[in-house]
């Protein structure tokens, strides 16, 4: 196999083929072989590697394929189809004899998607006994994998849920001072979900928390630990001041909720992936706190986002999906964001739409669902609006059940109607919604949304929400 000299990789890529990532996070590498190719398509096997040092290619020829056998995973090999195998990205070691290989390949991944990786490697750091003990329980009918808390427990319970072999997930909705030490103790817990707190100060430095959903209303302080990923943080934001974060946010997927304050804490401006779900979006002042941010993806639930041409300040942004988002008419030039190569657009403006299909259709960006101006006057405030465009909703369907809710809200706004005839029009409301089952069968979700549009209207009248309820239940055939 010939090599380039100057970056030491290969001219051309062959079945054999050595390479080292780096899971910068950790310092470590770890080892991928390209075991079979089809036309553009590589198939990858990812090796038994990580350390802080890359091994000759001698070595190599001694390793086993990397096993999946974290949590419920049975050790499954990481073997699948990498169609966008970039060379460029990763250190060549050399070739060898394939290590492992089977005639079938139906997963497809990228050797540069570090999470499974990640995650098996944290795996393998856990005491072997902890590890043993979890598996052994998965085989008992009666396990239990998360830990659910909503009234305050005595000591001895904390003892006793240690003994719990197969608990990784914690959901906390009252605080318990004994909760940080099972968690600091307690090295499998991987995942928690923590609600109305009432502390200033969290500190989760020594646990071994992957995942945290967290409510931050009253929080002054946030301290994590260096295996966190990912980050979820909802709630009243006016209070967090600081979050100490091992790398600065670097490695993680931050997640924000809010309904009010933007987020405005220091400790983490080095983020590179953000998701956000808000009525309420400023893209000024996320270009502003989080410069190094490389994906961005927002999920507006029919808001608003504003300065959208501060993308621009973005240099490093790659990709960026908006949905369900509205309040803008413009985007930005293709010259403003030189890097994004991936654009994913969904009931957006119609105007803003278009302009992003002129200026990025080089890269082919997913752009659907564009809604002109009288859409949006008539929808955007209608709880029913998501049914349009939903996959398996007919469109018809889509269109009586907002037609319905838009009708029924024009009528309530008439002056001088008489409670009883108030209640008349929601009863009517309810029955039209009969009608639609009859042609289309109502699902679960559905009705819910129907339920919580009726709650709506409801406050446009003299009625309790049990009395809406009642009247529901009373008149509803689906």
């Amino acid at each position: 196999m010939k090599t380039d000299i100057k970056t030491n990789q290969p001219q051309a890529l062959m079945v054999g083929d050595v390479f080292a990532i780096k899971m910068e996070k950790y310092g470590l590498f770890y080892l991928c072989q390209i075991v079979k190719q089809e036309e553009k398509n590589n198939a990858i096997l990812l090796l038994d590697y990580f350390d802080k040092e890359l091994p000759p290619i001698e070595r190599v020829k001694s390793l086993s394929p990397l096993r999946q056998d974290h949590h419920f995973w049975k050790g499954e090999v990481f073997l699948f189809w990498d169609d966008s195998f970039d060379a460029t990205r990763l250190v060549y070691i050399g070739n060898t004899k394939p290590i492992f290989s089977q005639e079938k390949i139906e997963d497809i991944g990228s050797v540069c998607n570090q999470h499974q990786p990640m995650l098996q490697y944290l795996w393998q750091q856990l005491p072997l006994d902890t590890k043993e003990a979890f598996k052994k329980a998965l085989k008992q009918p009666t396990k239990k994998t998360k830990l659910w808390i909503d009234e305050q427990k005595e000591a001895d319970f904390w003892q006793s849920i240690k003994l719990e072999p197969c608990v990784y997930e914690v959901e906390c909705y009252i605080w318990h001072d004994a909760l940080m030490d099972y968690l600091q103790t307690t090295p499998l817990i991987s995942d928690l979900r923590l609600s109305a707190s009432g502390q200033k100060v969290i500190d989760l430095s020594q646990t071994k928390i992957q995942q945290l959903n967290l409510d931050v209303t009253g929080v002054e302080k946030l301290i994590l630990n260096k295996d966190l990923y990912a980050l979820t943080l909802r709630g009243d934001f006016s209070s967090l001041r600081v979050i100490e974060d091992p790398f600065c946010g670097k490695y993680l997927l931050l997640t924000l909720s809010y309904t009010t304050s933007f987020f405005c804490a220091q400790g983490i401006e080095q983020v590179k992936k953000i998701q956000i779900m808000s009525k309420s979006v400023d893209i000024g002042s996320i270009a502003k706190r989080f410069k190094a941010l490389e994906n961005l993806k927002v999920w507006g639930s029919n808001g608003k986002l504003t300065n959208i041409l501060e993308l621009k300040e973005l240099k490093g942004l790659r990709v960026l999906w908006l949905m369900d988002i509205f309040g803008f008419d413009d985007f930005p030039k293709r010259s403003d964001i030189a890097h994004l190569d991936t654009l994913w657009l969904m009931n957006i403006p119609k105007s803003a739409g278009i302009r992003a299909k002129q200026e990025f259709k080089s890269i082919r960006p997913d752009i659907t669902k564009l809604r002109d101006e009288e859409w949006i006057k008539h929808n955007l405030e209608n709880p029913l609006g998501s049914w349009d465009g939903r996959d398996g909703t007919p469109a018809n369907i889509a269109k009586k059940a907002m037609k319905l809710y838009v009708d029924t809200y024009k009528k309530l706004k008439q002056k001088t109607l008489t409670p009883k005839r108030m209640e008349e029009i929601l009863k009517t409301f309810i029955v039209g919604f009969n009608e639609i089952d009859k042609k289309y069968s109502l699902d679960t979700l559905e009705r819910e949304e129907i339920y919580d549009a009726l709650q709506h209207l409801g406050t446009m009248i003299p009625l309790t929400p049990k009395s809406i309820e009642a009247m529901f239940d009373e008149l509803r055939n689906f």
